[in-house]
């Protein structure tokens, strides 16, 4: 048996991932993810992004999300992803505690 300090990170495969991927890559950018019928779905989709209810955004808090008009802008503010260059550890991505 193996024991770790830390949990593996959520997996992402839903239909955001590499959306998610991107934002986390450019934490603390906006950036507009998709464009809904009205303002009353966009806000809908934020809330539901801000929730963690979708599982590529979870947990919940890690993402912020906003509707502006029918758009919905999004921003990463999770703890900082560095890209992986040497496996230092069965979970990817590194997580940066500072």
């Amino acid at each position: 048996m193996e024991f770790f300090d830390t949990l593996p990170p959520i997996a992402r495969g839903g239909k955001y991932k590499e959306i998610v991927d991107s934002l986390m890559e450019h934490r603390g950018k906006w950036a507009p993810i998709e464009r809904k019928k009205d303002i009353r779905q966009a806000r809908s989709f934020a809330n539901n992004i801000r929730n963690g209810a979708l599982v590529d955004f979870r947990p919940a808090g890690t993402f912020e999300a906003a509707a502006r008009e029918h758009e919905v802008w999004v921003r990463y503010v999770g703890p900082e992803v560095e890209a992986k260059s040497v496996v230092a550890s069965p979970f990817s991505p590194t997580i940066v505690h500072k």
